[in-house]
């Protein structure tokens, strides 16, 4: 499945998970769009976040990051969008 999502071929992404081979940046590129995550998570598993997050947003996108499966982080963003609604129904924004 990532194959296809990322047009890139099942053998390279293969060796670039046993360490085998080092995929190209453009590689590189292609696997982190198709696992929705950036080039730094995708070369460290960590993502650099910029200073003006507090220490909760950050988490917030680190833990979002670590879900594996799409439909869980779908799931994940479903859960967020429905509270952020919520809140504002609240507030009387809506």
């Amino acid at each position: 499945m990532l194959a296809m999502r990322s047009e890139v071929g099942q053998s390279l992404i293969s060796m670039a998970e046993t360490n085998d081979r080092e995929p190209r940046i453009g590689t590189a590129a292609a696997l982190a769009q198709a696992l929705d995550v950036s080039l730094d998570w995708l070369a460290t598993g960590e993502m650099r976040t910029p200073d003006e997050l507090t220490p909760a947003q950050a988490e917030l996108i680190r833990l979002y990051n670590a879900i594996q499966s799409p439909t869980l982080r779908n799931m994940a963003l479903d859960l967020v969008r429905a509270q952020v609604e919520a809140d504002r129904e609240i507030r009387g924004e809506k």
